[in-house]
Formats: structure tokens, C-alpha cells, sequence
């Protein structure tokens, strides 16, 4: 498979309509999507930060 069909197939995989009420679901699907496609080329680990208040999730 060629980089334009890989990029292809991963932004079918990522990109959704913007959608209100569906929107926390895409998040989801996001945040297991992408770890698990990174871990093809070694572990993933998750940090979670704060920042400004919020907790943030920081893939390694």
C-alpha cells in the first residue's frame, strides 16, 4: 500500500461530520484508534496532565 492510499484509509478512519450530539463518541474512537495504530512500530504509553484545570491525555 502506497503513503497516499495509507494516508487515505486513516482519514476514513478519523474524520467525522460534525456532529453535536455524536461528537464525545468520535473523541472515543479517536483515543483508541490512534494508540492503536502507533503501537505497529512500538508501545504507546498515556499520560494524563492538567492543564488549565482540565485533564489532558498525552500519547508517548
Amino acid at each position: 500500500m502506497n503513503h497516499k492510499n495509507q494516508l487515505e484509509n486513516h482519514l476514513t478512519h478519523i474524520a467525522r461530520q460534525r456532529e453535536p450530539y455524536l461528537a464525545s463518541a468520535g473523541h472515543f474512537f479517536l483515543h483508541e484508534y490512534i494508540p492503536q495504530e502507533l503501537s505497529q512500530w512500538g508501545s504507546v504509553e498515556i499520560h494524563t496532565i492538567v492543564v488549565g484545570g482540565k485533564p489532558c491525555k498525552r500519547m508517548f
